[in-house]
C-alpha cells in the first residue's frame, strides 16, 4: 500500500536522522566507549528507550512498533 510505504519511508528516515545526531552527541562526550557511557549516564530516558526498542525487537517489528521506536529515538536527539 501507498501509505504504507510512506510511513515506513517516514520512520526509517527518523531513525537515520537520530542515529546521526546521537553519534555526535556521543562524540560531543568524549567519542568512542566512554562518550557512549558518558552520554547514557547523563540521559537516563535513554535507559527506558532501549529497553522499549529491545522488547520490539524480541516481538516482531510491525510498522506501528517502528513508528514508536523511531520517535523514540527521535525524543532523545531533542533533549
Amino acid at each position: 500500500d501507498y501509505y504504507e510505504r510512506l510511513a515506513l519511508d517516514r520512520a526509517l528516515g527518523e531513525i537515520d536522522r537520530a542515529e546521526r545526531a546521537l553519534a555526535v552527541a556521543s562524540a560531543r562526550s568524549g567519542g568512542g566507549p566512554d562518550g557512549v557511557q558518558r552520554w547514557l549516564s547523563e540521559h537516563p530516558q535513554a535507559q527506558r528507550a532501549c529497553e522499549t526498542i529491545d522488547h520490539i525487537l524480541a516481538e516482531g517489528v510491525t510498522l506501528p512498533r517502528l513508528n514508536v521506536a523511531a520517535g523514540l529515538l527521535h525524543d532523545l536527539t531533542d533533549r
